[in-house]
């Protein structure tokens, strides 16, 4: 618990915005906080900028949900890409300084 809290005293802000938003973080669940921090950087590593196109088009594609972790796999990469875009919506919107 006390270093899902304590991470965001290290960030910037819009980075503890972004952090603050994530499962992981509302349950006190370090690991599960790692996990999601992890795959959303992995995938920030290859330069791939999300749009809203990019939203609508994961929702759109068929998605074969038969367990738990099928659903697990899409919830994480629908995270992925959502709270990309409201933190690029963010510090788009924010003044420079």
């Amino acid at each position: 618990m006390q270093k899902c809290e304590c991470i965001v005293l290290y960030c910037k802000d819009n980075k503890a915005e972004f952090i603050q938003m994530l499962d992981g973080y509302h349950t006190h669940d370090w690991n599960l906080l790692k996990d999601e921090l992890q795959s959303f950087y992995l995938l920030e590593s290859d330069d791939h900028v999300y749009h809203m196109k990019d939203l609508h088009c994961f929702v759109k594609m068929e998605h074969r949900m038969k367990c738990l972790k099928h659903f697990q796999e899409y919830q994480q990469e629908f995270q992925i890409i959502t709270v990309s875009l409201v933190v690029m919506a963010r510090s788009s919107s924010e003044p420079p300084n």
